[in-house]
């Protein structure tokens, strides 16, 4: 966790979200350091797919990631995700 040039509090990180056949999956993310309140998050998908990657579950101390894609269906998928709370 750092501090970015307005004062927030920055995280960022990936994930490996394993997908179970039919292109969905979920994978549970844990902050280094719990936040004080919740703070925004933003998933971003690989490059080239058109399915769904959305955080949810979203608390203090950590989030989920949920994917829903129709072009990948039973793999791995990397996924970047950054957090800020405001300062």
């Amino acid at each position: 966790m750092a501090r970015g040039p307005q004062g927030e509090l920055v995280e960022l990180g990936t994930a490996t979200v394993t997908l179970d056949g039919t292109g969905a999956g979920t994978q549970a993310v844990s902050f280094s350091e719990s936040f004080v309140s919740t703070p925004s998050i933003l998933v971003a998908p690989p490059e080239a797919d058109a399915g769904t990657y959305s955080a949810t579950s979203s608390s203090k101390t950590g989030f989920t990631v949920s994917v829903t894609s129709s072009d990948l269906t039973s793999q791995d998928v990397k996924v970047t995700w950054a957090v800020v709370e405001k300062g």
